[in-house]
């Protein structure tokens, strides 16, 4: 299997041809295959950024989350 460096040091190929297959469009004709098992040549898989703009998602959410609750003890008052 190939691997990447760097942020994609996580991410392999687990077959040899997943290059040339992620060329000719499988990543997007075949996903529920090619996603698993051609991370890198698809570049599916998550990196350093990807993970911190998830956590960024999940902040905003807890934010919007809290205020729904500050809403909420206002109209009890």
């Amino acid at each position: 299997s190939e691997c990447g460096t760097g942020k994609e040091r996580n991410c392999c190929d687990k077959h040899p041809n997943c290059a040339s297959w992620a060329k000719r469009g499988e990543c997007s004709k075949n996903p529920k295959w090619m996603l698993p098992n051609c991370q890198l040549s698809c570049h599916s898989c998550e990196t350093e950024t990807d993970t911190n703009e998830q956590s960024d998602e999940s902040d905003t959410s807890d934010e919007s989350d809290t205020s729904d609750t500050s809403d909420t003890l206002s109209e009890l008052q």
